[in-house]
């Protein structure tokens, strides 16, 4: 087993169909002080079959209104790009979806602007009352 259920990550919910054993849904809850409270955020997560010697994918499947994660409605950790974003620099078979998980929730509660892994649209933008407004719509357009 991949992840184990009985293993719990913090605001993430993981749901497994026994009929599909390289896949998982996860299901993010908005942590509580940000933007995103009280949204659902849904992931998928496709594991290759010589995991963890091949990288998993992540797809997003939700909107969200951030600087790294608006980019990934469809991730793929081997890119650094995105590994930069999430706190790795590289896949490897010590990588576990665990360390992943916890660094993009990391990331959700601390968006950082000026990475050169954000989305466009964010250039020259900044953590302000104008971002945590649009965060907050697209949280309860999308996410509620």
């Amino acid at each position: 087993m991949v992840i184990s259920l009985e293993d719990p990550i913090p605001d993430f919910t993981i749901e497994r169909d026994e009929n599909k054993p390289k896949e998982m849904r996860l299901i993010l809850n908005g942590p509580k002080e940000t933007p995103y409270e009280g949204g659902i955020f849904y992931f998928d997560i496709k594991f290759p079959e010589n995991y963890p010697f091949k990288v998993f994918k992540l797809i997003l499947l939700t909107e969200i209104y951030h600087p790294q994660l608006r980019q990934f409605l469809e991730i793929y950790p081997y890119c650094s790009c995105h590994f930069e974003s999430i706190g790795m620099r590289s896949w490897s078979a010590q990588c576990r979806v665990r360390t992943i998980l916890n660094n993009i929730l990391v990331l959700i509660k601390n968006p950082i602007f000026g990475d050169i892994c954000m989305a466009q649209e964010f250039k020259g933008k900044k953590y302000d009352n104008e971002f945590v407004k649009k965060a907050k719509d697209w949280t309860l357009k999308y996410a509620m």
